[in-house]
């Protein structure tokens, strides 16, 4: 019966041992899960935040492409009205050179009408005296 008591009691180290190497194999596995487990959230949440910003960054990428397109509706505009500007300038300048001109003209003539007049009128008095 001895014999059979030790190999009890050896059946029952062996599977103490067992059961205790199981057990912290299955700890160190559950962490193991966890750690995994937590690094997936951590890789999920990362990926949300890498979407995010290249959903913002598309967004601001769309709203520079916009505003170069309005940029370059208002260069071509402003160039436009520059030159519709300058041209009115430079008729402007012409204008204010012919009303010069004719004040100039306007102010001989009504000269020579008085003249012409003064020498009617002297004419027709000298006859008189």
């Amino acid at each position: 019966m001895k014999a059979t008591t030790t190999e009890e009691d050896h059946r029952k180290a062996l599977l103490d041992d067992y059961q205790k190497h199981k057990t912290v194999a299955n700890k160190g596995l559950r962490r193991r899960i966890e750690q995994e487990q937590n690094i997936t959230e951590h890789l999920r949440r990362t990926r949300q935040i890498i979407m995010q910003e290249v959903d913002r960054t598309a967004t601001t990428l769309q709203a520079i492409e916009d505003s170069s397109t309005v940029l370059e509706k208002t260069t071509t505009e402003h160039r436009s009205v520059s030159s519709g500007v300058s041209t009115a300038k430079k008729i402007l300048t012409r204008l204010q050179t012919r009303e010069a001109t004719d004040k100039f003209l306007i102010f001989l003539s009504v000269l020579f009408f008085l003249l012409v007049v003064l020498y009617i009128l002297k004419k027709r008095l000298m006859r008189f005296i």
